[in-house]
């Protein structure tokens, strides 16, 4: 679901949730975007609530860049989990910030 709030600015929801009415809601998101005749600026935010063995759930956003006809650049989706958890058990190692 999205809105257009001038020539400009969008902003837009959504949300993921199970067929069975009892399994309840898999991910919900929102973001912003922002566009005119040469730039275009996209954030998302997103939580997931998918729980495997290896898989748990996580507060997520990214951030996307274009300049149109040149390209995009996107952060790529950061996890809240890895900042507020310094410490990734996979490896062993301290994730530094700079």
């Amino acid at each position: 679901m999205s809105s257009k709030i001038n020539d400009n600015w969008t902003v837009f929801g959504n949300q993921k949730r199970e067929l069975n009415p009892r399994s309840g809601e898999l991910q919900h998101g929102m973001g912003v975007i922002f566009e005119d005749d040469c730039f275009k600026a996209r954030f998302d935010f997103f939580r997931t609530f998918y729980q495997d063995r290896d898989l748990v759930p996580s507060k997520t956003f990214m951030l996307t860049l274009g300049f149109k006809n040149l390209g995009e650049y996107s952060t790529g989706a950061l996890s809240l989990n890895d900042i507020s958890n310094p410490q990734d058990s996979r490896q062993g190692q301290t994730i530094r910030n700079f």
